[in-house]
């Protein structure tokens, strides 16, 4: 099969289950031009040598073309060089467990010419006697807010690049969030005579965020523009404690840059939500605006009364809307989907009415019922009229989002 025609069925196939992929972004470009031009500008941001995080929170309902936006993200991202992790909101990743988020960033990390680990191949190929390796050191030597592991694990690394496998392994996962055993860590030190340089001892709690700079920057320092980070179904947030929701808020405050605590310049970040998260979580329903600061005053947890409230306030006034489907997007959209199924599959597939626009169907409920419809009278020669439901979010608490994965069970 011709390599453009698959494609071309990988794209129909992405449309047809509602998941788009980069073959899919290929041929149906996003659409909304404030958001490419809101995304480009971040792109651009990423280079200048600021002390805040660059973000952008994109609000819509199911349907309305979040992944598809994501994944444009992820296609322009990579293409000017920067490394990009794309990590879905969910029981494995909850946004209030930053270290499960960041892991899962690392594991998710993609570039546009490697394949596999990406921090191990961009590790392992590192000019370790490189101007840019000794910048890194030495920037990272001097963020006194950093766990001296850190600091530790750099030195070792320069010092034994060519000399020990397994010590490079060790360090890259230590780099990763599974830190090596302390006196490992101390035993290098004493080889290189440096055992009194650094205060070590087990990993600090709550580092994470110094941990997504370091990162960040290590990939920048190995040549890459930056990391662009995206996370989808945010509104997974409403679901968890009420604890566990503040830390949330907490955490997405730091990855977005608008806590006071924040100070980043080398990666940027990108949430979605659902179009009713704040009147059913933040400003009706569970009323969190206003109970999470009062539930936490004068608590072992006040600390994060100020990094909740910026989370919060950054949903509610920093969000961008997806603009509400037309009929002439829907017409555009249909006709040039109708000329990539007659391409992939050789068959001349009729031209559909588009008919009245109705609110409560998303562009995806379009797309998927063209796609079956054309599916049904290429394979069967049958007529048909799709009808669908309209998906309603929840946010009634689950217990067992906070519970540890069987995964994370026996390894505990």
């Amino acid at each position: 099969m011709e390599p453009q025609i698959l494609t071309k069925r990988r794209a129909i196939g992405a449309l047809r289950a509602g998941v788009p992929n980069r073959d899919v972004v290929r041929h149906l470009p996003l659409l909304q031009a404030n958001l490419k031009d809101k995304f480009e500008r971040l792109l651009d941001s990423l280079s200048e040598l600021d002390t805040k995080a660059k973000s952008m929170l994109i609000r819509g309902d199911f349907g309305t073309g979040k992944s598809h936006c994501l994944e444009y993200f992820v296609n322009q991202a990579l293409e000017r060089n920067f490394v990009c992790s794309r990590v879905v909101i969910s029981k494995e990743s909850p946004l209030f467990d930053l270290s499960k988020i960041y892991r899962k960033c690392l594991e998710a990390a993609c570039v546009r010419d490697k394949t596999g680990s990406i921090l191990h191949e961009i590790a392992l190929k590192f000019n370790r006697n490189s101007d840019e390796f000794r910048k890194f050191g030495d920037w990272v030597e001097s963020q006194v807010i950093f766990d001296q592991r850190l600091a530790a694990s750099v030195l070792l690394f320069e010092f034994f690049s060519d000399q020990d496998e397994e010590m490079n392994e060790r360090i890259i996962l230590e780099w990763m969030g599974y830190p090596m055993k302390t006196s490992v860590l101390r035993e290098g030190l004493r080889k290189l005579g440096k055992i009194k340089q650094y205060q070590i001892g087990k990993p600090k709690k709550d580092q994470y965020f110094e941990r997504f700079q370091f990162i960040a920057r290590f990939f920048k320092s190995a040549g890459y523009n930056g990391w662009i980070i995206l996370l989808d179904e945010g509104e997974l947030i409403g679901r968890f404690s009420l604890r566990q929701r503040a830390k949330a808020y907490a955490n997405l405050s730091f990855l977005l840059g608008t806590s006071s605590l924040a100070n980043s310049s080398d990666f940027g970040t990108v949430v979605t939500f659902t179009g009713d998260f704040d009147g059913e979580v933040l400003r009706g329903g569970k009323l969190d605006a206003d109970k999470i600061p009062m539930k936490l005053a004068g608590s072992r947890d006040a600390k994060w009364i100020e990094p909740s409230i910026s989370g919060m306030d950054a949903i509610l006034h920093r969000s961008i809307d997806l603009q509400p489907v037309t009929k002439e997007v829907i017409e555009q959209n249909c006709e040039t989907i109708q000329g990539l199924y007659s391409d992939a599959y050789a068959w001349s597939a009729p031209h559909i009415e588009v008919g009245e626009v109705l609110g409560t169907q998303s562009m995806r409920h379009y797309i998927r019922s063209w796609i079956n419809r054309w599916d049904l009278l290429r394979l069967y020669g049958h007529e048909a009229e799709i009808s669908s439901e309209k998906l309603v979010s929840s946010y009634e608490e689950d217990a067992d989002l906070e519970k540890p994965s069987d995964n994370e069970a026996e390894e505990g």
